[in-house]
């Protein structure tokens, strides 16, 4: 009996060796053909963790704010930042006042100084602080620039902290940044809500507490160190999607922030001009900003925002700056090395060169 348990276990333990050979020998097969298959883009590396829970593991660098709902923290540091979907060891750090840390070594012979306000894509996300186009700026204009982007923030975010912003310092010039999914984050985050009389107002917040913590699984690890599980879990993922929704389904939910409140959207475009036209900088700037499938595509939806809000400037109140300019006639070689999710610094120095060009600073 003792033999036979022995030798049980000793034909299990081979068995479970073979199957982890065989498991690694595909993870190498399949990070191989991966590194093959986008061995010109230089923004991927696929021998390292997956990308699943990526967001989830850089340190919280946002904090509660009443009026924003929330902040970047202040006097952050974070250096050598080796995330996968980061530029390798990225330094991440924010001065007195919260703004992200330009890196910058200059020595401003102006009082002017400019204000960068937007979201992820004027903060950085991705990049190390030298290569953040509102960082570029600084060095390019010699002009001071804060730069009051923040992950995840909606239109009307960044606008509001622009005002904030403008009431406790004097600005020579404000560049709004616009992602055009940031007009719909708006609505979906309650930033924008409308008042007993049905007019559009900033919303106020309150911090909450909350115990819940989040549970780590076995299964989250292998999706977060093999790229095999990872990638086969959204093939599933992708295959009951589209059994569960038709092609048209399918185009409307990828566009859903479009479609399903344009008429709310210039509402808000309007409530949001207003005040911007308010804000007491002299040198007001619009820049429009995009991700791949924008420049690629010409999203339709994204045409006719544009389009509303430059119908609101024909007496040329602000400046308007389009990057799509900057995309149109490229390769697809470059547009690889100008995006990865966010701008890349290629990316954003080709912002921050088309920018200077058309600023009368």
């Amino acid at each position: 009996m003792k033999i036979f348990v022995k030798k049980y276990l000793y034909l299990t333990l081979i068995n479970l060796l073979v199957l982890a050979s065989l498991f690694i020998a595909i993870e190498i097969i399949w990070r191989t053909a991966l590194s093959i298959k986008h061995l010109n883009n230089p923004n991927v590396n696929y021998w390292g963790k997956t990308w699943h829970r990526v967001w989830e593991n850089l340190p919280s660098i946002t904090e509660f704010d009443s009026k924003l709902s929330f902040v970047t923290k202040k006097n952050l540091n974070i250096e050598k930042i080796d995330y996968p979907r980061w530029e390798k060891n990225s330094s991440l750090s924010t001065d007195n006042l919260g703004f992200r840390d330009n890196s910058n070594q200059i020595n401003f012979l102006t009082k002017k100084r400019i204000l960068a306000t937007g979201d992820s894509f004027t903060f950085g996300d991705q990049v190390s602080n030298k290569h953040t186009w509102p960082s570029c700026l600084e060095r390019k204009t010699k002009i001071k620039v804060d730069n009051a982007g923040v992950g995840g923030y909606s239109a009307g975010q960044a606008l509001r902290r622009a005002i904030i912003e403008s009431e406790n310092r004097k600005y020579s010039t404000l560049i709004w940044s616009i992602f055009f999914e940031d007009f719909a984050r708006d609505f979906e985050n309650n930033f924008l809500i409308r008042d007993v009389s049905k007019k559009i107002r900033f919303n106020n917040f309150q911090k909450t507490h909350s115990s819940e913590k989040k549970s780590i699984y076995i299964y989250d690890y292998l999706k977060e160190y093999f790229f095999t599980i990872y990638h086969l879990e959204r093939i599933v993922k992708k295959i009951k999607y589209k059994q569960t929704n038709s092609t048209e389904e399918m185009l409307q939910n990828s566009e859903k922030f479009y479609e399903k409140d344009l008429s709310l959207i210039y509402e808000n475009i309007d409530f949001l001009l207003s005040k911007f036209l308010k804000i007491d900088i002299d040198n007001k700037i619009i820049l429009y900003q995009y991700g791949e499938n924008h420049a690629n595509d010409h999203i339709h939806q994204v045409n006719k925002i544009k389009q509303y809000i430059n119908s609101k400037n024909l007496d040329n109140k602000f400046l308007i700056v389009d990057t799509v300019e900057i995309f149109k006639n490229l390769d697809e070689k470059t547009k690889k090395n100008i995006w990865f999710d966010h701008h890349t610094k290629l990316g954003n120095t080709k912002v921050c060169n088309y920018l200077v060009n058309q600023l009368d600073l």
